[in-house]
C-alpha cells in the first residue's frame, strides 16, 4: 500500500526521485511511476496508476516546467486526486514542488495549494502525516528509536488543527510519549 504518490512528466525523473528517495528514508510507502512500474511490469499501466492513486493518502507533484504541469498523464493524476479531496474522499494533501518557476505560474486549481521550491523540498515533511496503527505485536517489534516523529509534534504543536475531540488528545499524548 502507498502512502505517497509523486507525480511528475518523465523529463522531471532525475529530481522526482530524489523526492522519492528522501521520502522513501523517512519510512513512507511511495509510488513514483518509473521506479514502480520497473517492479509490477508496464503492461497495465493505467491500472497500475489507478491503484496507486486510490492507496495514497497524499500527492506530491513535482515539475521543472509549468507545460509539464499540464502534460496529458500529470494533469490526470492531479486532478484526479484533487476530485477525490473535493468529495471528501481523499483527507491528505496535495503538494507541489516547483524548480525554476514561480506559484503564480500553476494552474489556478493549485495555486491555493501548499507549495515549496525544490531546494527547500526537504520541508514537504511537515505537511504528510500517516496515521498508523500499530497492533500489540508491532509495538513490541518496533524499534522505539526509529519511530519517525513530525517535528511539530515534538515541539508540542497541534499539526491537525486545534480540536477538543479527546481522541485527538490521546494522539498527540502517544506521539508526544514515543
Amino acid at each position: 500500500m502507498y502512502e505517497i504518490f509523486i507525480s511528475c512528466k518523465s523529463e522531471d525523473y532525475g529530481y522526482a526521485k530524489e523526492i522519492y528517495n528522501f521520502l522513501c528514508g523517512k519510512g513512507y510507502s511511495v509510488f513514483i511511476a518509473d521506479v514502480e512500474l520497473h517492479k509490477l511490469g508496464r503492461a497495465q499501466y493505467g491500472k497500475v496508476i489507478d491503484e496507486a492513486l486510490e492507496q495514497a493518502k497524499h500527492f506530491v507533484l513535482f515539475a521543472s516546467s509549468p507545460d509539464y504541469v499540464m502534460s496529458t498523464y500529470v494533469e490526470d493524476e492531479w486532478r484526479t486526486f484533487l476530485e477525490e479531496q473535493r468529495c471528501g474522499r481523499k483527507k491528505g494533501n496535495l503538494l507541489t514542488i516547483r524548480k525554476g518557476f514561480d506559484v503564480v505560474e500553476l494552474p489556478i486549481s493549485l495555486r491555493n495549494l501548499q507549495s515549496f521550491t525544490y531546494e527547500n523540498f526537504h520541508s514537504i515533511i511537515d505537511y504528510l502525516p500517516i496515521n498508523r496503527t500499530l497492533n500489540k505485536d508491532d509495538v513490541d517489534k518496533t524499534d522505539i528509536s526509529k519511530v519517525q516523529v513530525p517535528e511539530k509534534l515534538q515541539q508540542g504543536e497541534d499539526i491537525v488543527g486545534s480540536t477538543n475531540n479527546s481522541t485527538d488528545r490521546h494522539k498527540r499524548h502517544w506521539y508526544k510519549h514515543w
